[in-house]
């Protein structure tokens, strides 16, 4: 009778120290809570051009005294979008605190109610 007990181990050998199917490694905590700030900070980006193309438009449309005008209540906008939207430390700083995702909302509609305003102002309403 022949004896198997060689090849057996062999067979055991190579098996065992052959590699572990690799899972998918799930998204760490941090990722999966800064995705909602990530997708916002990109809306942000779009409105932002969105912004400055309309600002161009209301510019193009107006005489001197009216970009003048335009100027000054254009950094104003500015100001009270920056103070009334400002992050709140006290509700956290990190991307996916409450803090930062309203900081973050309120600027995305500060930025899409100023771009209707001045798209308005670019078709002379």
């Amino acid at each position: 009778m022949r004896n198997f007990a060689l090849p057996l181990a062999l067979l055991t050998a190579i098996a065992s120290a052959s590699p572990a199917p690799v899972a998918q490694a799930a998204p760490a905590p941090e990722e999966e809570l800064e995705a909602p700030a990530a997708e916002m900070r990109r809306e942000l980006a779009l409105a932002d051009r969105q912004l400055n193309d309309a600002y161009k438009a209301a510019m193009n449309a107006l005489n001197v005294d009216g970009k003048a005008r335009m100027r000054t209540v254009q950094r104003q906008w500015i100001t009270r979008r920056d103070r009334k939207c400002a992050i709140d430390p006290d509700q956290g700083t990190t991307d996916w605190s409450p803090g930062v995702l309203d900081a973050l909302a309120c600027t995305i509609e500060f930025t899409n109610d100023r771009t209707a305003e001045l798209a308005k102002i670019a078709k002379g309403n």
